[in-house]
């Protein structure tokens, strides 16, 4: 699972920044995991909510994904507000363009260095891509 290589690389190397872009494409439950994770933002625990729900078996519901924000935490009454919030959905928007601009297809997508690789990677996959990017930068 790369949300597996993901964890281990950051656990790893320090030095690695990550960037999150919600990306949603798998209809309107995914959007709507997309927006409660955005919005989770706003009460400090997007980590903790987009791993635990990265980490949930089977199919996503909005009631699933309400369950998961109560157990992560989240005020879930608040987590609705902001989920309606107009920002939610020009970010979402922004994301879907770039993910055009990039030639992102489909999710996990990463962008390491200047390269993109489309679909799951392994952990040595992931490592070797950050050293090719920093060889290539003290060029």
């Amino acid at each position: 699972m790369a949300q597996e290589a993901v964890s281990k690389l950051l656990d790893t190397d320090k030095n690695v920044r990550l960037i999150y872009k919600e990306y949603p494409i798998l209809g309107p439950d995914s959007i709507q995991g997309s927006k409660a994770a955005l919005a989770s933002v706003k009460q400090g625990k997007y980590m903790k909510f987009h791993d635990t729900l990265m980490n949930t078996k089977g199919h996503l519901s909005s009631e699933i994904i309400l369950t998961v924000a109560k157990e992560t935490g989240l005020d879930v009454e608040k987590l609705k507000e902001d989920m309606a919030d107009d920002s939610i959905e020009r970010t979402m928007h922004a994301n879907v363009v770039l993910a055009g601009e990039i030639g992102a297809r489909g999710t996990p997508a990463f962008v390491i260095g200047e390269q993109m690789f489309g679909g799951a990677m392994k952990y040595e996959q992931m490592q070797q891509a950050v050293e090719d990017a920093r060889q290539k930068q003290r060029k």
